[in-house]
């Protein structure tokens, strides 16, 4: 815990126009994923981890993409940027899965 991130992310998020030089890693508490309505991870390993770590969650619990993302620790700068472009596609087709969600559940918050 409150570890920077990696440089090479740094420096692939800073070419997006995304500033990582305040992050630093943290551990999950119960009470972020309470708050949660979906929680995301890259890979089937880290879906093991919070499995076994808050099983109570699983139900707000999905990877990413169906494929995981691929890790890019240990992999040169061309591996983040690949790594990048991964996260990025599967957020768009997640916020497309998403906005039909989303939309149905303000209009019942209107009902209601």
């Amino acid at each position: 815990p409150n570890t920077p991130a990696n440089p090479l992310a740094v420096q692939v998020m800073k070419e997006e126009g995304i500033s990582l030089e305040d992050h630093r890693s943290r551990n999950l508490d119960p009470s972020d994923l309470d708050r949660a309505d979906f929680i995301y991870v890259m890979t089937e390993g880290h879906l093991d981890i919070l499995s076994h770590h808050f099983p109570s969650f699983m139900h707000k619990i999905q990877i990413l993409a169906p494929q995981g993302i691929s890790d890019p620790f240990g992999g040169d700068i061309q591996t983040y940027r690949q790594c990048k472009e991964e996260i990025k596609k599967a957020i768009m087709i997640l916020v497309e899965d998403l906005c039909p969600i989303i939309q149905n559940k303000q209009q019942s918050s209107v009902l209601d």
